[in-house]
């Protein structure tokens, strides 16, 4: 935070960021906003609840030394959870995840997915790190009209990405989905028919496209507060 984000943020005019949403409990999402939170004036934190129950069994983690740090800084701390909705200038942000009570095994599937909505119509889908669980929860819980925005955030680190070089014939639209499945959010969203022109990215080796049905999305392997963990879960 003090090495890169701060300066960045003071590079860019910035002088306040009164409210700072956290996508999920993992340290490389949220490593750098105690030093921002004490620079730029924070009045509130918004977090997933999940992230609560993190802090008090782990009293000692990195999670609880966040929101120790933002009680010291008289930071309000919200919760959010599907449902909740939040104003910002002329937009909308409505959370569609993480389910408040469902108790994730992997923090991934805990990530925020929140759908903007701006005055003109025009809309962003932002979908942290989530993974299989949270994908089929969305699907089941949700029509692709419901998750379609103009622009989406890939999961999971730029997971999932499409390929400039393809564009796809039938981007753009909803139009002849298939029943939900694993893919339903990826077509709903950035609007695919066909998936010919998706490509999965692995670290940072780009494996070949590939055509026909879109793969399977990255199995629940994913990361602690701590080290490495691997997880998996059933809806």
């Amino acid at each position: 935070g003090e090495i890169i984000i701060n300066p960045a943020l003071k590079q860019l005019g910035i002088t306040a960021v009164p409210t700072i949403i956290i996508s999920h409990g993992d340290i490389d999402h949220y490593g750098g906003v105690v030093a921002v939170m004490k620079t730029f004036h924070t009045r509130q934190l918004i977090i997933p609840p999940q992230m609560i129950i993190t802090a008090q069994l782990k009293p000692k983690g990195p999670v609880a030394f966040l929101l120790d740090n933002a009680r010291r800084l008289n930071i309000t701390i919200t919760t959010a959870a599907r449902g909740f909705t939040l104003t910002v200038g002329d937009a909308q942000l409505h959370w569609l995840n993480p389910v408040s009570d469902y108790q994730y095994q992997c923090s991934n599937n805990s990530s925020a997915v929140i759908h903007l909505q701006t005055p003109s119509g025009k809309s962003m889908l932002f979908t942290g790190d989530i993974q299989s669980t949270a994908m089929k929860q969305l699907e089941r819980d949700y029509s692709p009209q419901q998750l379609h925005a103009d622009i989406m955030e890939l999961p999971h680190h730029g997971g999932w990405s499409t390929d400039p070089a393809s564009p796809c014939p039938h981007r753009g639209t909803n139009a002849g989905l298939p029943a939900p499945n694993r893919q339903t959010l990826l077509r709903a969203s950035v609007g695919y028919e066909c998936g010919q022109c998706v490509r999965q990215f692995s670290g940072c080796r780009r494996r070949p496209r590939q055509r026909g049905p879109l793969p399977d999305p990255p199995s629940d392997s994913c990361g602690d507060e701590i080290g490495r963990a691997s997880c998996r879960e059933r809806v």
